[in-house]
C-alpha cells in the first residue's frame, strides 16, 4: 500500500521528517486511545454510582418501613430517623448529580480531543475521512448544553432528588399537622422547584463550560463557503 504523502507545511515552517512524523503519528495514537479509555472509564463509574444510589434508595426505603411499623419506637424517634435517613440519601443523590454534570463536560471535553487528532489524519490522507464513524470537527461547543443537560441519567438523578425534597417535605407537613391537601399542595410544588433549581444549576454549568470551549474551536462545523469541511 502506497504511504500518504507528507501534507503541506505551513507557510514559515519546515516540513516533518519521516521520523518525526512517524513519532507524531505514534504520539496522537496513544493520546486517543488514552481518551477513548478515559471516557469508558467515566462511563462505568457513573453506572456504579448510579447502582449504589438505587441500591441505597432501596435500602432506605424497606429500613423505614421497618421503623415505621415498629410499635416499640415513639413517633418523635421514628420521625428523627426517617428524616436522618432521607437527608443522607438527599446528599448523596445531590453528590451524584454533581459528579453526573462533570462527567458529561469531561465527555465532550475527551470527544473534541479525538476529534481533532482524527482531522490531523483526515488532513493527512483525505480519502480516509468516508471511513470515520465520527466527526472531524470541536465545534459549535454552544451544543453542549441542550445535549448534555438532557442526558437521561442527568434527568433521572435530577426527579430522584426533587421527589426526596418534595416527600421529606410533605411528610413533615403531615406530623406538624397541616391538612392533607395543603401538604400534597406544597409536595408539589417543592418538587416542581426542585427540578427547575437543579436544571438551572446543570444549564449554568454546562454553560460557563460551553463558553470556554467557544473560545477554543480550532476546526468548526458547518466551514465557511468554498472552505474544506471542518
Amino acid at each position: 500500500m502506497q504511504e500518504p504523502p507528507n501534507p503541506p507545511a505551513p507557510p514559515g515552517e519546515l516540513a516533518p521528517s519521516d521520523a518525526v512524523r512517524a513519532a507524531l503519528q505514534d504520539f496522537l495514537i496513544q493520546e486517543h486511545t488514552t481518551t477513548e479509555a478515559d471516557t469508558q472509564r467515566q462511563r462505568q463509574e457513573g453506572a456504579t454510582r448510579l447502582n449504589i444510589l438505587l441500591a441505597l434508595l432501596a435500602a432506605v426505603a424497606v429500613a423505614t418501613v421497618t421503623v415505621v411499623t415498629s410499635s416499640s419506637i415513639n413517633t418523635s424517634a421514628k420521625a428523627a430517623i426517617g428524616y436522618g435517613a432521607l437527608v443522607t440519601v438527599l446528599i448523596y443523590t445531590l453528590l451524584c448529580y454533581y459528579y453526573f454534570i462533570g462527567r458529561e463536560i469531561n465527555t465532550y471535553r475527551n470527544f473534541r480531543a479525538a476529534s481533532r487528532i482524527r482531522r490531523y489524519y483526515v488532513d493527512l490522507y483525505p480519502p480516509v475521512e468516508k471511513y470515520l464513524s465520527w466527526g472531524i470537527t470541536d465545534g459549535p461547543a454552544h451544543q453542549l448544553k441542550p445535549r448534555k443537560n438532557n442526558s437521561f441519567v442527568l434527568h433521572a438523578v435530577r426527579h430522584l432528588a426533587a421527589v426526596q425534597v418534595a416527600g421529606g417535605l410533605g411528610i413533615g407537613l403531615v406530623l406538624a399537622g397541616l391538612t392533607h391537601p395543603a401538604c400534597v399542595l406544597v409536595a408539589v410544588a417543592s418538587y416542581v422547584l426542585s427540578t427547575v433549581a437543579l436544571w438551572g444549576w446543570s444549564a449554568y454549568k454546562f454553560n460557563k463550560e460551553a463558553k470556554l470551549e467557544e473560545s477554543d474551536v480550532r476546526f468548526r462545523y458547518p466551514p465557511p463557503k468554498g472552505a474544506s469541511r471542518g
